[in-house]
């Protein structure tokens, strides 16, 4: 049980820091970026990927 509370923990943070990166990547772009012309479903589908990569990455990274 604790694990699992501990990777909904995780993906929580890469979910903020997901959406952190984005607003970081707008602010320093002109305002019609391709960022903007993204529905929601399509961010939701970015975010959903970014967070299967960084926990693809970090389990990479303990197995070696």
């Amino acid at each position: 049980m604790d694990s699992n509370v501990s990777s909904l923990k995780k993906i929580s943070q890469l979910k903020k820091d997901f959406h952190a990166n984005i607003q970081a990547a707008t602010q320093r772009t002109e305002s019609s970026s391709s960022i903007s012309l993204l529905t929601r479903e399509e961010l939701s589908e970015l975010e959903s990927v970014w967070i299967q990569l960084c926990v693809w990455k970090q389990n990479q990274a303990t197995a070696s």
